[in-house]
């Protein structure tokens, strides 16, 4: 069943479960209608009008908290699309945890809110399921970072963001190149590729659907993966994490570290230096992406990456739903997928019908150990729609 055909029916058993839902907890003592928590969520609203035509220009976004770097440089640049297409939209945040979007949900659908979209940004994708089929009964739901789920396509009626799975590959990639590389140096013998992949925990679909890259990868000629670290979502807490298990694997030795993501990596080069180990040159590094922060990869600790831009995740979101809304809520058919061109100096335009999965390019930077200044120039110059990784990850 489409999932316009499914409002209609959906709507007064959302409202039933609204009703119980709210009792049970009081009406969401973590959040109020704003939106805002002590775990800093907050609702921030942009200019614009409400609606022109016959399309509802409002648009209501639950995500992660903007006190995640990545998640504030999405926030301000899906914000700032909205707003020059004289759309309003307003984010409830949470702090990557599922019962409280859950809640935050059920109280924003109390208010009898109807605006023409929502994003739904889910911390978890299968517990999350409940939520996205509330908001269908509402609006469309427009999806992003975690990829949709089988099981949630009747209830999500477009996906605008990262391809966690393609992240996953060039992780996978990257680690065979790098592999290459130091076996040829004379850094790494044959058969010396101990590996520590370091990954998101908790149930979060871009760390499984990132594995799920890397294994595919390189299951020709697999790393003696020795440890799977799950972590949270900061440097800190990857730290943290990695920290806890170098010791008992101190006797194996450990001779790569693939990170999904770039928090996760550059806590895991955090308490590998700090454990007496030389990333870049006793233990290799990737990262399945860089986000805003290049110093390890100018400094050779980190081997290579790729550009997860959170301003381009932002650009193909908002516009993902402004096309979806303004040329008919419908989309180029279930099961297809659109990657926009990695062109170096100008954006490719998203289709008016969008497809119902649209990605944006994951290019390479290979630094490849390099030289600090000659790391520094290879970043400068591995442009995307023409700008820098500077300009598209670390403002």
């Amino acid at each position: 069943m489409k999932v316009g055909g499914l409002r209609a029916l959906l709507a007064a058993l959302a409202v039933a479960a609204l009703s119980v839902g709210l009792a049970a907890c009081g009406g969401g003592s973590s959040s109020d209608s704003t939106g805002s928590s002590e775990s800093g969520s907050t609702g921030s609203e942009s200019s614009g009008s409400e609606s022109s035509g016959s399309v509802n220009k409002t648009v209501i976004a639950f995500s992660p908290t903007t006190e995640n770097n990545f998640v504030a440089l999405w926030t301000k640049a899906a914000k700032e699309t909205f707003e020059e297409a004289g759309y309003s939209v307003k984010f409830y945040q949470n702090n990557f945890d599922q019962s409280e979007e859950d809640q935050q949900v059920q109280q924003v659908l109390a208010t009898g809110a109807e605006p023409g979209a929502f994003i739904y940004w889910p911390s978890d994708n299968e517990a999350g399921i409940a939520s996205a089929r509330r908001l269908a009964a509402v609006a469309p739901v427009i999806q992003n970072n975690n990829n949709v789920l089988p099981e949630a396509e009747e209830f999500v009626s477009a996906y605008g963001g990262v391809n966690d799975y393609a992240d996953g590959v060039v992780a996978g990639e990257l680690a065979l190149k790098m592999r290459e590389a130091f076996e040829k140096e004379g850094k790494k013998k044959k058969g010396e590729d101990n590996t520590i992949i370091v990954t998101y925990g908790g149930g979060y679909q871009a760390g499984i659907d990132r594995v799920k890259g890397i294994e595919e990868t390189t299951k020709d000629d697999p790393f003696n993966v020795i440890e799977t670290v799950e972590t949270g979502f900061t440097v800190e807490e990857a730290f943290q994490s990695v920290a806890q298990v170098l010791p008992k694997l101190k006797s194996e030795g450990i001779d790569y570290v693939i990170g999904v993501s770039e928090f996760p990596t550059l806590g895991a080069i955090e308490a590998l230096n700090e454990a007496g180990y030389k990333p870049g040159q006793d233990v290799g590094v990737v990262s399945g992406n860089c986000q805003t922060n290049f110093d390890h990869l100018i400094n050779g600790e980190e081997w290579g990456t790729s550009i997860q831009s959170p301003i381009a995740e932002g650009l193909v979101t908002a516009n993902v739903v402004i096309n979806y809304l303004e040329n008919g809520e419908k989309t180029q058919g279930p099961g297809t997928e659109l990657t926009l061109a990695p062109d170096p100096d100008k954006k490719p335009p998203l289709p008016k019908i969008p497809a119902y999965r649209n990605f944006y390019p994951l290019p390479l930077i290979l630094t490849e150990g390099k030289p600090p200044a000659e790391a520094k120039k290879i970043i400068k110059e591995t442009t995307l729609w023409g700008q820098t990784p500077e300009e598209l990850c670390a403002k």
